[in-house]
């Protein structure tokens, strides 16, 4: 599904450091880190892995990896920690809606089939991908696991010369069965077309309440038109990589350039994860405009938890940051609150107005 180096019979350079900052990041305290994929790596090449077998050289890779990271494609790591978070939360409500099949477009070394026991026996998974990343894939997942689990049904996709429908109905894919369309790190490396006919499959081969969860770009970013430096560079570091941006769609058209973070859970590393999702989005003005409203019982982690504590103060000293009176008046917690910059006030206007002013809410 992706182009570049795959057409070279090469596994893609993007999905191999997707799993490293994905390791790196599971290495971190249960507490601190946000997303948590032991697995990925398993796919990381052997030398990197022989480094991380030592905590000294693991620790100094790791500060290495991301400082070169955050030069060439700046704010990427805590994207991709953030994007498999959500994606994993994703999942998860999934199968409280009892999902019948999962299909990973563009898998790559996505691990999601290998981590999640829910879907071990019960969900059937498809991996679909580019041929030379899946062989690959399939060799580390054979020597970590010591066989290919039977849940997962691998779909080998050329592309440019193969139809995806044929391909599924051959691995069998049943079309009236409620599905999970996973189509992570994908679009933004297909073209316009690769992109209409993989939705018309989903759309109209699958049974009633499937959906579909992904990411994109703006199209700014593909044609060198985004006036953002940081855009710029992750261009330049792609094309110079042979994997560079295909497709983006029109800012203004169809989605909103202002943020409504909603913070209400009652665990911290959710709550932290939304948090980080927030100041990345300030920090590389992937919206213009941010609000954040913490709700429920997130006010009492933001008043007592010292890391979310400080990491709300920080956002609400550069943007609007709620926390609801109602809620927090009953923890007595409306002090502790105002103390670290956030309005303590009544939300339901805010959160009201803010959806009818265009603003797109996403909830942890």
């Amino acid at each position: 599904m992706k182009e570049g180096k795959l057409q070279q019979g090469k596994p893609s350079w993007t999905a191999e450091v997707s799993a490293a900052y994905r390791a790196a990041e599971s290495d971190r305290p249960e507490n601190e880190r946000v997303c948590y994929d032991p697995i990925s790596k398993y796919f990381l090449r052997t030398l990197f892995q022989l480094i991380g077998e030592n905590p000294f050289t693991r620790n100094t890779f790791v500060k290495i990896m991301f400082w070169y990271a955050e030069r060439v494609t700046p704010g990427n790591p805590g994207f991709v920690v953030a994007r498999t978070r959500y994606i994993d939360d994703y999942l998860k409500t999934s199968f409280d809606d009892d999902i019948k099949q999962l299909v990973i477009l563009g898998a790559g070394y996505d691990t999601r089939a290998y981590r999640f026991d829910e879907l071990k026996g019960k969900i059937k998974v498809f991996e679909v991908d580019h041929p030379a990343t899946q062989k690959y894939k399939i060799k580390k997942v054979e020597k970590a696991f010591g066989l290919l689990p039977d849940h997962v049904v691998y779909v080998p996709v050329d592309f440019g010369n193969e139809n995806l429908q044929e391909r599924m109905f051959e691995s069998g894919y049943n079309a009236n069965l409620k599905t999970l369309f996973i189509w992570e790190g994908v679009i933004p490396y297909i073209t316009a077309e690769g992109v209409d006919e993989t939705l018309a499959f989903a759309a109209e081969n699958s049974g009633e309440g499937s959906s579909i969860i992904f990411d994109y770009i703006y199209k700014s970013v593909v044609d060198g038109t985004s006036k953002s430096e940081v855009a710029k560079t992750w261009r330049r570091t792609l094309e110079r990589l042979g994997e560079p941006f295909t497709f983006g769609i029109e800012e203004g058209t169809s989605m909103s350039s202002k943020l409504l973070v909603i913070i209400g859970t009652s665990d911290r590393e959710k709550a932290l994860s939304g948090l980080m999702y927030s100041r990345n989005t300030l920090r590389y003005k992937w919206f213009d405009k941010v609000r954040v409203v913490f709700f429920g019982p997130s006010e009492r982690l933001a008043a007592h938890d010292e890391e979310i504590s400080r990491r709300a103060e920080e956002i609400a000293a550069i943007t609007d940051c709620f926390a609801c009176k109602a809620i927090s008046d009953a923890a007595d917690v409306s002090e502790n609150l105002a103390e670290i910059g956030m309005k303590v006030i009544y939300v339901g206007d805010v959160i009201s107005d803010s959806i009818k002013e265009g603003y797109v809410p996403m909830v942890w």
